[in-house]
């Protein structure tokens, strides 16, 4: 999701064309406030609403990412980046609220295409 729209921090300059998705439009306004270069639609990433190909680089961090609908978005030779948070993700929340919690490390998946790596993060 879109979120906060924090997610296009430092991910590219004003002059390349940022998008940002998320399912709720109180977060689509609030990323829409934060990045004002960039242009945000309120939507299901299931269901993503642009063209096929039109993208060179599809990140989802921390949302729902369906592999077959990020690729159909995605132009030949782009890149998908997806950021998932894992066992160890919030544990300082999860902690607080009694929940179990693990010590293994977070995975982020990212390639073209059908081509894709996992990368174990500390």
């Amino acid at each position: 999701g879109g979120g906060g729209g924090g997610g296009g921090d430092g991910v590219c300059s004003p002059a390349v064309g940022l998008w940002g998705v998320d399912t709720a439009k109180r977060a689509v306004k609030a990323a829409a406030k934060r990045q004002p270069s960039a242009r945000f639609a309120a939507a299901s990433p299931h269901a993503l609403p642009f063209s096929d190909g039109c993208f060179d680089l599809v990140l989802s961090a921390f949302a729902p990412a369906p592999w077959d609908e990020m690729c159909r978005v995605l132009r030949p030779g782009g890149a998908v980046v997806v950021a998932r948070g894992g066992p160890r993700h919030l544990r300082e929340l999860r902690a607080l609220a009694g929940a179990p919690v693990y010590s293994e490390p977070k995975q982020v998946s990212a390639g073209q295409g059908e081509k894709y790596t996992r990368l174990e993060l500390q």
